[in-house]
């Protein structure tokens, strides 16, 4: 009876966890990744085992494997904000970035009132030459939370790039005064000045 419980699905699975845990305490992520996903084998609706996966997956550079975790992660616990955010993160490293776009706004459906998500959101529109849409995204984040100095920085890079002298202007009435000793902020207040500043 013993040897039958040694060999129980319940029994490797436990092993092959607790043979993950040790590998990754001592930063063996191969074979951690290995024993982890030997256990989702057996127990394939442990979504935090399957998150852990997908980033140690991530992590050795195996992309497909990862996304296949995180994938079956999120379906596990479609509302969970961690698990959404990494694979957000995810495809936005992959250069996936309208698939990111669209699992961060799942994020925002989770919390609304997240200013760092608008952020994030419009910085991927940015990078992908939207304006318009990064415009809208930067401007709601720094709404959002207004003492949040992040994407109003964003938007003043936004503004270098497009060459927008209007918003640029208007831009450093807002930054001006703002935390004098961030010196990002006041160098962007410089690039800012209207003779710094291209026509289109």
């Amino acid at each position: 009876m013993e040897a039958s419980d040694s060999f129980s699905p319940n029994s490797v699975y436990e092993r092959s966890v607790a043979e993950g845990r040790a590998f990754l305490d001592k930063k063996d992520f191969v074979k951690a990744a290995d024993s982890f996903e030997h256990a989702v084998e057996i127990k394939g609706n442990e979504a935090e085992l399957c998150f852990v996966l997908a980033a140690l997956r991530e992590k050795l550079s195996e992309s497909d494997r990862a996304e296949r975790f995180y994938v079956k992660a999120v379906a596990l616990r479609p509302n969970n904000f961690e698990y959404l955010y990494a694979y957000a993160m995810f495809l936005n490293n992959q250069s996936r970035h309208d698939e990111a776009i669209d699992v961060l706004l799942r994020c925002v459906k989770i919390r609304p009132d997240s200013a760092q998500l608008l952020n994030d959101i419009g910085v991927i529109c940015n990078f992908k030459k939207d304006y318009a849409r990064a415009t809208e995204f930067l401007t709601a984040a720094s709404e959002k939370n207004p003492d949040y100095l992040v994407p109003l920085i964003n938007l003043g890079y936004l503004y270098l790039q497009t060459g927008d002298l209007v918003h640029a202007r208007e831009l450093i009435e807002k930054l001006r005064g703002r935390d004098p000793a961030n010196k990002e902020i006041r160098e962007l207040v410089d690039k800012l000045a209207p003779s710094s500043v291209a026509t289109p």
